[in-house]
Order: structure tokens, then sequence, then C-alpha cells
């Protein structure tokens, strides 16, 4: 009994430490990710390309009496951290097949304080959930390729297609889990994998079709365009923001207009650094994959991750797994270990040395507040969006109709759209005797939102004539009130 404890109190330990971490760096402000997916869980509507997530999320509030967005927060919040914590475990589950127990430890440690995962374990989004099914199907796929039956098999099946249904990126793991669970296998599992996840996943597609085709519709104009509507353009700098990305990954670093660029290139080559000795490690081990599995894995959330905003952490975090089995199979050797170790350590001082400040950060949250002060219930609130002008109302539960003009612009697809439909809304405010206010339009204040909305025409200078007629009349610091025009007055 005493020499099981011993054991597993290693792993016990660090599962532990890992919880208190991720609910010590939770942020003051939940991230506008999950803002979105507060709000939009109660009404419940589906997001195509995160199926299974916002039901998860109505599942946790249901179990704890949470129906509001702001109190779908912390049931969010947790689904994220038990997943975090459950994608650590299935990785070193995974590792025990292939290595000893320490080096198995140093692998799952090293995903769980990689500061993409971090991040996505504290917050609210459907990073660590979709993780946490690639880590579990990563498992099954290598206990099938061990001489597993069956079992295995349908257990990674079942966890790409949870993996792929809460994040439709994951579904370029299937040809990777194909070749997993063939290899030294019989050669039917080949499509076994593939065609058992399509139907799983083709199934869920095709009853959100019947039951929500409307959103479901609305949704397709954003699976085709990549990112809510918005198109990444490629250009000479994208290497260099790829780098910047898969730094992040392991290192946070702020984005070049979040702070200073010294301060980006101090943190970003910290990040670097890192993943430098990453890859001499990589380097010192054989791989726990074939060559096949690795190109299958990797190659396909390589390209997306290039194609698709590489300077987004969360486009390399699920090559993480691969990155960290290596890094543990290379700490079988004595030297090997010791540099894998003192990895952790660093990657968990800037974790907490870089993350702490930004996760106690309360700016946003504390200038929403205040000004949400001065609304109530029903007011029709415009704004650029993607700032602290997305939270006004959240955190005091007080249900505005929010019109952030960047997200209606990518919805509908054009400036001109977005005009219409905002006239139709501002008529319907007017009619209910609810007011409209104007937040963060009568100065720049950032380019959040703004540089979104520039890709449809949308300036400070000329967003007016896309506003409903009115007088501004200010109320405080960034926030007006639009008064009818005299013509709309009964």
């Amino acid at each position: 009994m005493l020499s099981a404890v011993r054991r597993w109190l290693p792993l016990l330990g660090a599962i532990a430490l890992l919880a208190l971490l991720y609910h010590g760096l939770a942020p003051a402000t939940v991230n506008g990710d999950g803002l979105g997916y507060l709000k939009s869980s109660p009404t419940g509507i589906v997001v195509p390309g995160h199926l299974g997530y916002l039901p998860l999320m109505r599942g946790a509030g249901r179990l704890f009496g949470a129906s509001s967005p702001f109190a779908l927060l912390g049931p969010a919040r947790l689904i994220s951290l038990l997943s975090g914590l459950l994608a650590t475990l299935a990785l070193f589950a995974a590792a025990r097949l292939r290595m000893s127990q320490p080096a198995a430890l140093v692998a799952a440690l090293g995903l769980g304080v990689s500061f993409g995962v971090v991040q996505a374990a504290s917050d609210v989004e459907t990073y660590a959930p979709a993780l946490a099914a690639l880590c579990l199907a990563t498992w099954c796929g290598l206990a099938r390729t061990e001489g597993g039956g069956a079992v295995w098999l349908g257990g990674a099946i079942l966890s790409t297609a949870v993996a792929a249904l809460l994040h439709v990126e994951n579904v370029l793991f299937v040809p990777a889990i194909a070749l997993l669970c063939r290899n030294g296998r019989r050669r039917h599992d080949l499509w076994i994998a593939p065609l058992g996840t399509g139907l799983l996943v083709g199934s869920a597609y095709a009853t959100a079709w019947s039951t929500r085709g409307d959103t479901f519709a609305s949704g397709w104009h954003w699976l085709t365009r990549a990112s809510h509507g918005f198109s990444y353009p490629l250009g000479t700098r994208t290497p260099i923001a790829a780098l910047y990305g898969i730094a992040k990954t392991l290192v946070y670093s702020p984005y070049p207009h979040e702070a200073s660029w010294w301060r980006v290139a101090v943190q970003t080559l910290l990040g670097l650094v890192t993943m430098s000795l990453a890859a001499w490690l990589v380097l010192q081990a054989q791989p726990p994959f074939s060559k096949w599995v690795l190109s299958a894995w990797i190659v396909p959330y390589s390209v997306v991750g290039i194609t698709f905003y590489a300077s987004d952490n969360e486009r390399w975090l699920f090559l993480l797994p691969p990155l960290w089995l290596t890094v543990g199979q290379a700490a079988e050797g004595a030297r090997p270990r010791r540099v894998a170790v003192g990895l952790l350590v660093l990657l968990t001082v800037f974790d907490l040395g870089l993350g702490l400040p930004v996760a106690r950060d309360a700016t946003v949250r504390d200038r929403a507040t205040a000004l949400s002060g001065h609304l109530r219930r029903g007011d029709l609130v415009i704004s650029p969006g993607h700032g602290w002008d997305e939270y006004l109302g959240f955190f005091q539960e007080i249900p505005i109709e929010p019109f952030p003009l960047v997200y209606f612009c990518g919805h509908l697809g054009s400036a001109e759209a977005m005009r219409r439909d905002l006239a139709h809304r501002a008529i319907a405010a007017r009619a209910r005797r609810a007011r409209i206010f104007l937040a963060r339009l009568d100065s720049v204040d950032g380019p959040d939102g703004w540089k979104e909305l520039r890709a449809f025409g949308v300036t400070p200078e000329n967003v007016s004539t896309y506003l409903p007629v009115g007088r501004r009349v200010p109320i405080a610091p960034q926030l007006q009130l639009l008064e009818p025009a005299a013509d709309q007055i009964e």
C-alpha cells in the first residue's frame, strides 16, 4: 500500500500544483471569445465550428443552477480547469505506454505548464476540452498500437470525434489517429478510425442542421471564411508571426499593440529560447510515433497554423502533445532529463512571473463596470467591438442589446448589410422606448475592433454614416446617448 502511494505521489502532487496554477492564473476579465460563448450559451444556439462546446456549457450550467451569462462564468472555467488536468493525465497515460514513469511525468508536466495550455485551462475557451479529447485519443491510439483490443480503437474514434466537435480544426487529426491505430495492427484499422469518426461527427452535424438550421446556415459563412467572417492576410511577415505564435505557446508574450516593442521582443525571445531547449531534447530522442504518424499529425496542423492567424498560440496548441511526448522520451537519459526538468522549472517561473500580472489586471472589467451604471435593461449599445465595450452590462447582469459593429460586419458579410440591420434594430429600440448608446465611438482609444472594421471600409472617420441619425449627448468618457432626431420623436 505504502509503495503504491509513493509510486503515484509525484503525479498526484503535479496535478495538485497544476490545479493551483490554473486557478491562480484565471484572469480578472474573461477573454473575448469566452465572453461570446457565455452570452450565447443561455440562448440555446449552436456554434458550427465548436458544435459540442455550448451544450457542454449549458450542461454545466444546469448542474450548478447557473442560467445567466455571468453566472455561467464559474462553471465554464471549471470545465476548462478540469479539462487541462485531464489532458495532462491522458498524456501521462499515453507516455507510460512507451517510457518510464519519471520520463512520462516530464512529458505530462511539460504539456501542463506550457503557457498555451495554462491560458486555455484558466479561462473560458474550447481549447482545453478539445485538447483533453485529443490527448485521450492519443492514449487510446497508442494502447491500440501496443496490442489493445477493439475497446481502445473505439475509444480513439470517440475521443477524436469529441475533439472535432469541440473544435472543428481537429478533423485534421483523423489521418494521424488512423495511422496510429493501424500501426502494427490489421490493415482494415486504417479505414475504421476515419469511418467511425466521420459517422459520429457527421451525425452530430446532421442533427444540428435539422434542429437549428437557421443558426447553422449563418454559421457556414464563418466556417468558409475561417474566422468570424474575417480572412487572414498572408504576407512576408507571416513566418515571423508564426514564430511569435509558436513561442507564445510555451511562454506568454503580449501582442505588439498591448505593450512596448522591447517587452514583446524580450518575452518572445524567452519563448524561443525554451523552444530551442525543447528542440534540443527532441533531437536526443527516438520519437514515440512512426515518421508517418508524426507527419500526418504535424503537417496539417502546421499548414492551418500558418494560414490562419499564425500569431495566435491556439493555432499551435494541438502540436504540443507530440512535442512533449518526444521530450519525455529524451528524458530517459540522465543528462537530457536534467535539461528537461530545468525547462519545466523555467516554464513554471515564466507562467507565474509573466502571466500573473496580466491575469490580475482588471482594467477592462473596472472600466466596463463604471460605465454600466448608466445602462438599464433593453438599451441598445452600439460600439466597435473587440474591446472593453463588449463587457458593458455583463458583470452587473444588465440584459442590454449589444451591437458590436465588428461582429455584425463579419457575420453579415458587409458594412452595408450591417448598416441596414442596425437601422432596423434602432427603429425597434425606439418603438419599445429603449435608449440607444454609443460606446468607444467618439474617439479612438486603441486598434481593437477598428483594425478589423477597416477591412470592410469602416473607419473612425466615416463610422457616422453607418449609425442611426440622432444627436449625441455625452454621458461619460467614451459613452454617448444618441437622442432621436426631430422627425423620429412622436
